[in-house]
């Protein structure tokens, strides 16, 4: 039976660590909650980012590929350093909680055509998905990112889990 869809409350916690620490990380999320499921770590070259995750226990764990280039991940640390980096709102429509916040103030990325920037992460490297084992239990696994928010990073999310 597939885990249920997380609406309305926290999907998952995103950290992101300097690469030479990246396994490190992992290894101690590992021992302190006995995570088994981790899907990674695999390198997104597009994104400039090596990932791992349990999308069952909600946590994701990030490195720059470069720590001293110019990504999210790379400036994030230089910022705040090791640790928390995002947290993830799961909801049952991606885009219409997106336009509801939107309505009320709160702002997302966004495209060059000024629409909501989407994460397919289904398809994000070269058209297949983040992680090899993904098509095979989840069905979806989109997110739109918000603005800074309360000076933390925030994403909404629509993570659907195939019938297992």
């Amino acid at each position: 039976m597939a885990p249920p869809q997380n609406v309305q409350r926290v999907d998952h916690v995103a950290f992101v660590y300097r690469r030479e620490n990246h396994q490190q990380a992992i290894d101690q999320f590992t021992k302190a909650f006995g995570i088994t499921d981790w899907d990674g770590p695999t390198e997104i070259p597009l994104f400039g980012m090596v990932i791992a995750q349990s999308v069952k226990s909600g946590i994701e764990v990030l490195a720059p590929l470069d720590n001293d280039g110019d990504t999210m991940f790379s400036e994030h640390l230089r910022a705040k350093g090791e640790g928390f980096f995002a947290l993830v709102f799961g909801v049952a429509n991606l885009h219409a909680s997106a336009e509801r916040a939107e309505k009320e103030g709160i702002k997302f990325d966004k495209d060059e055509k000024g629409d909501f920037l989407l994460l397919d992460n289904m398809i994000s490297v070269n058209g297949e998905a983040a992680h090899a084992t993904w098509p095979a239990k989840l069905n979806r696994y989109d997110e739109y990112g918000l603005k800074p928010l309360n000076g933390e990073r925030f994403y909404l999310s629509q993570i659907e889990f195939k019938d297992c």
